[in-house]
């Protein structure tokens, strides 16, 4: 029972499917369109990058030594800090007015003039706070001249390639170029630099290249791929000049202080020459002996070793709190120098006085000497330095113009926008056959109208608008059904007033006329005289299916009764009636007794009169037709009616005092006819050679 479900189930999937195969493909093309306007009205996008990479430091402050360490160094900075400083307005700021980043101009397309073909070059645009951000209108006045307004008001008016100025409004232009004809209007703007800021650093990327390298990598994605180039370029040299001019900068702040120091050394320096030469020449020549010699030394190294100690006091105490392990130990080398001095000075103290007076004045010249040389060669040293400092930032590749743009990626877009358009289309059918859902249970049908089903007809792949099916295969599922619905009306008209079929349907679309037209074939082919009547004065095409002229119809017969002129001959047992040239009052012609008594005429003339009404639930005629009708069908078509809709139909006829005998099921799916009563239809005797396994593939799929 489960398998049996389920295969009913994934039928019903496929042919709900294939019904709405032209939905879906609407939706499918209504995608590919949007998709394709999207694509349009896109702009291409290009993407650049160049490649940094960060070097240790090699040279600078560094290779002078114990100086160095009196001033931060920031040359080692991590990846990310140095990304950071790539980002910052330190580097975008000078490139924006550098590249005239915060200059918008652009034609205006809405002006009748414009052709796509103009340009506009500005190389400087100043304009007060109000008119920040404003636009601007440039108009062409002739060759060279152009004019310069905001909201109607002239600013000013100037030549291409002169410096405009307007003092009092604070304006100053220089328009370097301009490509257009006269009269053409360009839309300009002095943009926030900020603005123009944030909008870089949405579409700047950079980031290592590596996790554990030392490689920075910048992107810049935008629609004009020179301007890309520019851009990345410009931050790289950018960068690397502001790299130098810092590492250039700890030279001069070191040369600042050396500079300041020198004066006091060499101010020392001849101090102590003079003092000691003073001496000399008052003690005339006084030499010292070895042993002060000694001390002596000792005392000028001691000297040396304490300001060197000092001058890294001074560096460590600007990094560290007192605390620090390093300016403890660093304090307490320069304690034990300090009591070694305090020993050798209590040596000199038991020296005579004269040399203990010449070993001082020896000492204080001897240590100022050497500081002071000490200090001039650091010096030197600074300077060559600044001449040559270079930046620990090396450019790997600088942006090149790409080829190939990164989106919009149209092949993905369309596929997406097409395999979206097919979603939609499906859960648009589906949605519209699970709220819009007709009733395909013949059962129901008859428990609910106590009116017997004459006929189930299967939905035919044979079946044409320009051809009767019956003329098409005779031997056809769908003839062979009409064929059983022959038998049942032979019983049923054994009881009825007269010999005339009214075929019915509660709404249009539901084959009333399909029904009529092979019905008329299948009876006539008993040897029985057969009359098809069109009576569908408003919108009736049945002429057309049988190859016949729409006028000389039944609207003009009911005026100017004339069966002779009126009556087609299609066969030898079969006729025809059209519905003639639509009348603008088609209801009134048919309660005109000229009506009445031409289908009692007919009626003693043929066997059977099938006549083709209009819709029950549309307009009144099928119910003025019934009243004159033996015995009336109504056509239902399969999963297309609710059952208030066939009440309706019911109710409508049974206040006209018209009475439905019985209802005709039509395109009936074949999934339905495998598993119901009418099963038989899946047992095909056919006469005729067999048809292809494709035919078979779209009976079973119903196309």
């Amino acid at each position: 029972m489960n398998e049996n479900e389920d295969e009913i189930d994934l039928k019903s999937l496929f042919i709900t499917v294939t019904k709405g195969k032209w939905i879906i493909l609407a939706f499918a093309i209504a995608s590919l369109g949007v998709a394709a306007l999207y694509l349009s009205k896109t702009a291409e996008i290009f993407e650049s990058n160049a490649l940094l990479q960060v070097e240790e430091k090699k040279q600078g402050l560094s290779s002078l030594g114990d100086i160095s360490e009196l001033f931060d160094d920031n040359s080692g900075l991590g990846l990310e800090s140095e990304i950071e400083v790539l980002k910052s307005r330190s580097i975008l700021f000078p490139l924006i007015e550098q590249l005239n980043l915060d200059i918008d101009a652009r034609v205006d397309r809405s002006f009748w003039a414009s052709r796509g073909q103009e340009k506009l070059k500005i190389e400087q645009l100043e304009v007060p706070e109000s008119l920040v951000s404003k636009e601007l209108i440039l108009t062409m006045l002739s060759a060279k001249k152009y004019q310069l307004s905001y909201q109607g008001e002239v600013l000013l008016t100037s030549e291409i390639g002169l410096l405009a100025t307007d003092k009092k409004k604070e304006i100053k232009i220089f328009v370097a170029d301009i490509q257009a004809k006269k009269q053409t209007q360009f839309i300009v703007q002095k943009l926030h630099k900020l603005d123009v800021y944030n909008n870089i650093i949405k579409t700047l990327s950079i980031s290592p290249k590596s996790k554990k390298g030392n490689i920075i990598e910048l992107k810049l994605k935008g629609s004009d791929k020179q301007k890309n180039v520019a851009i990345l370029n410009s931050i790289v040299n950018i960068y690397l000049k502001k790299n130098v001019e810092q590492l250039s900068e700890e030279a001069v702040k070191s040369l600042e202080f050396l500079k300041k120091q020198a004066p006091k050394l060499k101010q020392n320096l001849t101090a102590a020459e003079s003092n000691f030469n003073l001496f000399q020449l008052k003690n005339e020549s006084v030499n010292l002996t070895i042993e002060t010699q000694s001390v002596l030394k000792q005392t000028v190294e001691i000297g040396k070793a304490i300001f060197e100690l000092s001058l890294k006091e001074v560096a460590l105490k600007k990094k560290y709190k007192a605390q620090h392990p390093n300016l403890q130990v660093l304090t307490s080398k320069k304690q034990k120098l300090l009591e070694q001095k305090q020993k050798i000075d209590k040596k000199i103290g038991h020296l005579p006085k004269t040399q203990k007076e010449i070993l001082s004045l020896k000492r204080n010249l001897d240590i100022a000497s050497l500081l002071y040389t000490e200090m001039l060669n650091r010096i030197q040293e600074l300077r060559l330095v600044q001449a040559s400092t270079i930046g620990n930032i090396r450019v790997l590749d600088y942006a090149v113009v790409p080829y190939k743009k990164i989106a919009p990626k149209e092949k993905l877009i369309l596929v997406i926008s097409l395999l979206l358009g097919v979603i939609l289309g499906l859960v648009f059918i589906f949605i519209r056959h699970a709220l819009y859902r007709g009733i395909e249970d013949i059962k129901l049908i008859e428990d609910k109208t106590h009116i017997n089903v004459y006929a189930s007809l299967l939905n035919s792949d044979n079946a044409s608008k320009d051809e009767v099916l019956f003329n098409i295969n005779p031997n056809d599922l769908t003839i062979e059904a009409l064929r059983s619905l022959r038998t049942n009306l032979h019983f049923s008209m054994l009881d009825v007033d007269n010999n005339i079929i009214v075929i019915t349907g509660p709404s249009p679309s539901v084959g009333k006329s399909f029904v009529s037209s092979n019905l008329a074939y299948i009876l006539a082919e008993t040897d029985k005289n057969v009359l098809l009547i069109d009576a569908d004065m408003r919108k009736g095409h049945m002429h057309k299916t049988l190859k016949q002229e729409q006028g000389n119809g039944l609207s003009e017969m009911i005026i100017n009764p004339d069966l002779e002129h009126t009556v087609k001959s299609i066969s030898n047992n079969l006729s025809f009636i059209s519905c003639g040239n639509y009348p603008p009052n088609p209801s009134e012609l048919l309660l005109h007794k000229n009506f009445s008594q031409i289908l009692k005429t007919l009626s003693e003339k043929y066997d059977i009169i099938i006549i083709d009404t209009p819709p029950m639930l549309a307009v009144t005629d099928a119910t003025i037709i019934g009243n004159l009708s033996g015995l009336s069908l109504a056509v239902l078509k399969y999963g297309h009616h609710h059952m208030q809709e066939i009440t309706t139909m019911l109710k409508r006829c049974e206040q006209g005092n018209v009475s439905i005998k019985g209802f005709i099921f039509n395109m009936v799916e074949q999934k339905a006819t495998k598993y119901g009563g009418y099963g038989y239809y899946q047992y095909n005797y056919d006469t005729k050679a067999k048809k292809s396994k494709w035919s078979k593939v779209k009976r079973y799929l119903n196309f």
